[in-house]
């Protein structure tokens, strides 16, 4: 039975043979699987397998020879790594290597999987495979994939017998890699070239043949491969620069050609080439040995300079220039000098370092004496260039600094007891500037000894900055905007400046900040002042933020109250001193909380002095939008760099203040000045939101005590003092309301409770938005029903018990009102109906399950005439967005002790809107499609127009294209005469614009629409005087030919053309440039 199961098996086997050997496709892929599936599962050993294909190894026919050596190859690669006995490998590794003279390409592929197999350890044969691959491999006759194998059996022999090679086949071994790298120009296999020959070149003793491992590398300098399209295997010209670079350096023998051959190139034409070939040198000055790099010293510096000296360098101001080019620009021509001065930099290091036992400065000091000569001059023709190089070195440590500065400063600054012209003024101080960088980056990782020399000349450095700023004229421009440069770099340089001398510098950049009125200086100067108060914001407390606050008037004068100069307010681009303008400075300095904290101070004191003098209230308004900019800007800092920004204090020394002038003023309480207000109410809120949850309850109890019941004799945290009257929202309608409401959203909402019974504020609530007397008070009246809505999102719990009661108070709200009358809708029903909108919204915000029949209740009134006018703004509310509503988030901790973020302050499901959106949009859509009411068509239409404008992702509106298009279509042919007219125009554009960026889903509808909005376009364009319509409707005409194909456009482009001319007198500049490169569009269409 085993016997005819084993001739079973070698008569499929001998099959399997035949079948492969004769396929002249060389496609049967499935016969090699199902081979080496025998041998794997041990039901054929591989002597069996080469007794089988042992006739046709034989054959006379050169191709069945091939063709069963390449299939012992191809079964060698499907065997696992660890299938081979040591004696099959090195009997296989035999007969494939007496092969490789008749069958190089089958055979290698089979001596690759052999070398990479755990039990091929012969090295007896390494010789004998090294020496018949240099014999038999040329280049020539293989293709790119045949060499790359050859390549692999080498390197992977090297990572497998490197001992071994370096003991016994050291020459052989190298000999047969420059046989195969020789001429080689795949990608690719230049990859593995260059990997090989670094190994070689540092691992194995190369002494015989470093002239052709060089040559071997050196011959593809420079490189300048560019990937072709669609290429597999993603090689970059920069991993071969990389590859290339590091066998060049990798070893000092490599010297005596790299460095001549290198230095050579740099007077290539190509800055490609240069900067190729520094790159190149910068390595191997730093890989090469110390004696060797000092031996090539002078050569390479005599070769540099040359770079340096003879390159324009006119307009450079600074070394962070430099580097700022070097790091952004993509032009090669911008990278010498920086690649030049690194090389500098390398080059001192290696030459100064004692690691070869001797700490030698004879270099240095002669290419220092060489370079200083050119100083004499600020302006000298090679005074810049010998100041950048002398700077670099300077750079490399504190030796060299002391070296370079002890030779070169008496003579740059020997100039300045002389005295100097404005240009060399320039030049001398942009030469400094180089020494300033190079001590800035030696302080990062050097602590400064006592004796620095730069020290000595400290003051001179201190009087030439000084004097260039405060006694030049307001017109030396540049000149001045250098020495601000240069003074904050002072002030930056670790351990160089007093403190005194410090605050004089900030005592300058104040008094021109003030004083200069050119807008480059200003800009420099304030950026500079900027940049002082995020590292010693003590100095801008001291001096600045008291110069500019006694600047502001005290009260409503446009002056500034700067004696002797009258400075008016004006636009943006001016940089005279308005009170605006002194606010927006003050608000730009704060970088920190630690000017935050004094400056929130100083400008409450300022606006209680402005309310004493009853200053105007756009002053007033603007001094709180200040402070709400700069507490924005310190929490969104902070929260960059993973911190909360925490103001507990604020509840001592500022909230109380804040509340109580806002509460003691009437201009605050004013019907006229709700703006204000609402500004004031947002800063409060910002103070709490930016409080520890644990202090939000006392928040909440002293609101109510205030604000509901009247009570202001307790409230410390929110009152410095009592108020003269009493606050009872309840009873009284007021615009304080808001106030409350504001400070209400910004409290915990898991660590705080109302300290009423919620069911009868809610009550009550209801009440005072029913009341006669507020419903033509549309800021008093929204304060109330926001209330209502956050109360219900924010403490009303999502239980039985409180599904009940939304269910009664639903019924209560709903039942006096009949759908199906004629008459015109009463007062009372529309408080009802605006009731509900409110308590819906807060049941959609979080989601709760009794939120449906509220929604349907409202999506059904858009059924009836009767509603009309009311329906689409009572589902506008329940996606409008509201101040209150803003969700913030602080972190916690989760059960794994990770920070997480949540929103802590409302309760909002985040995917609320896409919710709704999905869920009535199709019940919009097939109501317009059904009904044959033109009045309902366009109710449908106003509806769906007012809440697509609040979607703020297109994602949620791009599945509803198809649906919704028409209606669009159909909505821009309403006219434009009321202001819910041109809403629903807008909207339904900005739909059409939304449309045609997303090419997946438009085209289809584009075409099939096109004859409909393209002339109405263009009789939006010339009809409205509305230019919002006007941009959106040009913006979709310039879309149009992204989407559809000029044939079809063609049928439009003249009346286009035609009808864009008389928009370009349009009155808005947006609408004449938009209308001119629309036209220029349909001009080029072909």
């Amino acid at each position: 039975m085993g016997q005819n199961k084993d001739n079973n098996i070698e008569e499929e086997v001998q099959s399997l043979i035949n079948q492969y050997i004769i396929d002249i496709n060389n496609s049967n892929e499935q016969i090699i699987i199902d081979l080496s599936t025998l041998i794997i599962d041990d039901k054929l050993t591989l002597l069996q397998f080469v007794q089988n294909i042992g006739k046709f190894l034989t054959q006379d026919n050169e191709l069945m020879r091939s063709k069963s050596v390449l299939l012992i190859s191809l079964i060698l690669d499907k065997l696992p790594s660890n299938k081979l006995a040591m004696k099959d490998s090195f009997f296989l590794m035999g007969f494939l290597i007496n092969r490789l003279s008749d069958n190089f390409n089958e055979a290698s592929v089979g001596i690759l999987s052999l070398i990479l197999m755990n039990n091929f350890k012969s090295t007896e044969v390494i010789a004998d495979l090294l020496s018949t691959l240099k014999e038999n491999y040329d280049s020539r006759q293989l293709l790119a994939k045949q060499r790359y194998v050859a390549f692999g059996i080498l390197l992977n022999l090297f990572n497998k017998f490197e001992n071994f090679i370096l003991s016994n086949l050291n020459n052989l071994f190298i000999e047969t890699f420059i046989k195969v790298s020789t001429s080689e120009k795949d990608p690719r296999n230049l990859l593995i070239s260059f990997e090989l020959n670094y190994k070689i070149s540092t691992s194995l003793d190369i002494n015989k043949y470093s002239e052709e491992l060089f040559d071997n590398s050196f011959c593809y300098f420079p490189i300048s491969f560019k990937p072709p399209p669609n290429d597999p295997y993603k090689i970059t010209s920069d991993e071969l620069k990389s590859a290339l670079r590091k066998i060049l350096s990798c070893n000092s023998i490599f010297a005596k050609d790299s460095i001549p051959n290198l230095t050579q190139k740099l007077t290539s034409s190509s800055p490609l080439v240069k900067a190729d070939a520094l790159n190149n040198l910068i390595a191997c000055i730093q890989n090469y040995n110390v004696k060797t790099v000092k031996e090539y010293s002078i050569s390479l510096w005599n070769a540099i300079k040359f770079e340096i000296l003879h390159n324009e360098l006119s307009d450079l101001q600074s070394y962070e220039d430099l580097i700022k080019n070097y790091e952004n620009s993509s032009n090669d021509e911008d990278k010498i000098i920086p690649l030049s001065l690194k090389l500098i930099e390398q080059l001192t290091v290696k030459v100064t370092s004692n690691d070869d036992g001797i700490e030698e400065y004879v270099t240095i000091e002669l290419i220092i004496d060489e370079l200083i000569k050119n100083l004499t001059a600020p302006d000298a023709k090679y005074s810049k260039q010998s100041a950048l190089i002398l700077a670099s070195m300077s750079s490399t440590s504190i030796k060299i600094f002391n070296l370079t500065v002890a030779k070169s400063f008496p003579i740059i600054l020997l100039c300045i007891k002389e005295g100097v012209s404005v240009p060399k003024q320039r030049a001398l101080i942009i030469n400094l500037s180089f020494f300033l960088y190079s001590y800035t980056k030696l302080s990062q990782n050097h602590q400064f000894p006592n004796n620095l020399e730069i020290l000595k000349h400290k003051d001179d450095i201190f009087m030439l900055l000084s004097k260039s700023l405060m006694s030049s004229s307001k017109n030396e421009v540049t000149l001045r905007c250098l020495a601000i440069s240069n003074l904050f770099k002072l002030v930056k340089m670790k351990d160089f400046l007093s403190y005194q001398e410090a605050n004089l510098i900030v005592q300058y950049f104040t008094e021109v900040l003030i004083d200069d009125t050119n807008p480059t200086t200003f800009k420099e100067v304030l950026e500079k002042i900027v940049s002082v108060s995020s590292i010693e914001p003590k100095l801008i407390l001291e001096i600045t933020v008291p110069q500019l606050l006694a600047l502001l008037p005290d009260s409503d004068s446009n002056e500034i109250q700067k004696e002797g100069e009258i400075s008016l307010k004006v636009d943006n681009h001016s940089t005279v001193k308005s009170k605006e303008s002194l606010l927006k400075i003050l608000s730009s300095m704060v970088e920190n909380k630690e000017i935050l904290d004094v400056l929130m101070i100083r400008l409450l004191h300022k606006l209680n002095t402005l309310l004493s003098n009853n200053s105007s209230i756009e002053y007033i308004k603007y001094l709180i939008l200040t402070m709400i900019e700069i507490l924005t800007k310190t929490s969104k800092t902070m929260e960059n760099h993973n911190q909360q920004l925490e103001i507990d204090n604020y509840l001592k020394t500022f909230l109380p203040q804040f509340l109580y002038l806002i509460l003691q003023n009437d201009i605050f309480h004013s019907k006229e000045n709700y703006g204000l207000l609402e500004v004031s109410s947002k800063l409060a809120k910002l103070i709490v939101i930016n409080t520890n949850s644990s202090k939000h309850q006392v928040i909440v109890d002293s609101l109510f005590k205030i604000f509901v019941y009247g009570d202001s004799s307790s409230s410390e945290i929110l009152l410095t003092r009592p108020l003269n009257y009493q606050i009872k929202l309840l009873e009284q309608p007021s615009n304080l309301v808001n106030l409350f409401i504001k400070l209400l959203s910004a409290v915990d909402k898991s660590t705080t409770k109302l300290p009423v019974d919620i069911h009868e504020y809610i009550r009550d609530l209801i009440k005072m938005c029913q009341l006669d007397v507020i419903i033509h008070e549309d800021y008093e009246r929204l304060g109330y029903l926001q209330n209502l809505c956050l109360v219900i999102d924010k403490y009303l719990a999502n239980t039985n018990e409180e599904h009940e009661f939304l269910s009664l108070l639903f019924n209560e709200l709903t039942e006096p009102i009949e759908l199906n009358s004629t008459a015109v809708l009463s007062n009372k029903d529309l408080k009802n109906l605006e009731v509900l909108a409110w308590i819906t919204k807060a049941l959609i915000l979080k989601n709760d399950s009794s939120s449906d029949n509220y929604r349907e209740y409202l999506i059904k009134l858009l059924d009836f005439n009767r509603f009309s006018s009311v329906s689409s703004k009572l589902i506008e509310v329940l996606v409008s967005k509201s101040e209150i509503f803003n969700a913030y988030k602080k972190s916690v901790k989760n059960s794994f002790g990770l920070n997480k973020k949540i929103i802590f302050n409302i309760n909002i499901n985040l995917l609320f809107k896409q919710k709704f959106f999905n869920d009535i949009i199709p019940k919009l859509i097939a109501s317009f499609n059904s009904t044959p009411s033109a009045i309902l068509k366009k109710n449908y239409v106003a509806t769906l127009s007012l809440i697509l404008k609040y979607v703020d992702d297109d994602s949620i509106i791009l599945p509803h294209l198809p649906t919704i298009f028409p209606a669009l279509v159909s909505s821009l042919y309403y006219e434009p005469n009321s202001e819910s007219d041109k809403t629903i125009i807008k909207s339904s554009l900005k739909i059409i614009l939304i449309t045609l960026k997303d090419e997946s889903s438009s085209k289809k509808l584009i075409l099939e629409n096109i004859k409909r909005f393209v002339p109405r376009f263009l009789e939006l364009i010339n009809s409205t005087n509305d230019g919002d319509i006007k941009v959106y409707c040009l913006q979709c005409l310039m879309k149009l030919p992204e989407v559809v194909d000029s044939a079809t456009l063609a049928d439009f482009k003249s009346g286009i053309l035609r009808n864009l001319i008389p928009v370009l007198d349009d009155r808005k500049r947006i609408v004449r440039k938009i209308a001119s490169d629309c036209r220029q569009i349909y001009y080029d269409l072909a």
